[in-house]
């Protein structure tokens, strides 16, 4: 079945281009993702199976798994009001995926904000031999600086903020947005160090670096999931967490059953019906992921209903 694109609406604020009122354009996606390719299948296929709707939406949130979409709606909840008051749709993609809705996102104009992993991985090198070739391969690895370790996030490295070196996207001076037009930008989130205070009655905290939104709730959590009851990921955090000092090494065992685990949807299922739920924090990258779209949220609504011309966001 081949899928017309060109029915699509993109919605302009009041004052843009001597128009007092808002108004709506169609827009022509029939090329924007090129020729019929993998990529293009791919977005037709994922939107016409999962949210069309995201054509009508106030803003995108995509995620990278089911932990992400089950958790994200509670925290939006908390602390961001025009979030959660807004036409909001959130998609799981995956950080394999998450780029190719970029000429999608950026056709339709949507305020979008990718909260995503960060994937470290290092390079592995077999020698050559006689008889074979020297060979390169690649294999996750728990988060580390000046260890030359690269991202393994497609979304990353090719869309924002187009860069592969940990060291680089662990630098706090990298831009993680995208500015747009007028009513539209992109804003990435992911993972970055967290001080650990641990044990609770410690006096000084210790740093530590997650690999992805488990480990990162877990280390903004850790008196949570150190009382936490359940099995699988929950009872793997659990041990880990339990009678230990050194953050580092629970990192190293919260990553070794993070690649072993195979249900996230289980670990976030046993976080929501735990009795001291509404105390869970939030991630850091998470947090400051939803306060800028909630600010972009705010300023939109100033901008639709005025009538005098937008300004962008600097």
């Amino acid at each position: 079945m081949k899928i017309q694109w060109q029915v699509n609406f993109r919605r302009l604020p009041a004052g843009l281009n001597g128009i007092a009122v808002p108004v709506s354009i169609v827009v022509n996606l029939t090329n924007a993702f090129g020729q019929s390719d993998e990529t293009s299948r791919f977005v037709a296929r994922y939107l016409l199976a999962q949210h069309a709707d995201l054509f009508f939406a106030d803003a995108l949130i995509l995620v990278e798994g089911t932990a992400e979409r089950v958790l994200l709606p509670h925290f939006i909840r908390r602390g961001f009001p025009r979030v959660d008051q807004g036409y909001v749709t959130i998609l799981e993609v995956g950080g394999s995926h998450a780029h190719r809705l970029k000429p999608l996102v950026h056709h339709l104009g949507l305020t979008t904000l990718v909260v995503t992993d960060l994937d470290a991985q290092e390079k592995k090198v077999t020698p050559a031999t006689d008889s074979v070739k020297e060979k390169i391969s690649y294999h996750a690895a728990q988060p580390k600086l000046g260890a030359g370790l690269t991202t393994n996030n497609d979304t990353l490295k090719t869309w924002l903020p187009q860069k592969s070196s940990l060291d680089e996207l662990l630098d706090g001076a990298v831009i993680k947005r995208l500015p747009g037009d007028l009513m539209h930008e992109v804003c990435v989130a992911y993972q970055t160090p967290v001080e650990v205070i641990w044990p609770e009655t410690a006096a000084t905290a210790q740093a530590a670096l997650p690999y992805t939104f488990e480990d990162a709730l877990a280390f903004e959590n850790m008196a949570f999931f150190g009382r936490l009851e359940g099995a699988g990921l929950v009872r793997k955090f659990r041990e880990a967490i339990a009678g230990a000092t050194d953050v580092a090494k629970i990192g190293e065992q919260l990553f070794e059953a993070l690649r072993n685990n195979a249900d996230n949807g289980a670990f976030a299922l046993n976080i929501l019906v735990a009795e001291d739920f509404e105390s869970l924090k939030i991630p850091r990258y998470i947090g400051e992921g939803l306060e800028w779209l909630d600010n972009q949220l705010r300023r939109k609504q100033v901008e639709l209903l005025s009538t005098e011309p937008a300004v962008a966001d600097v």
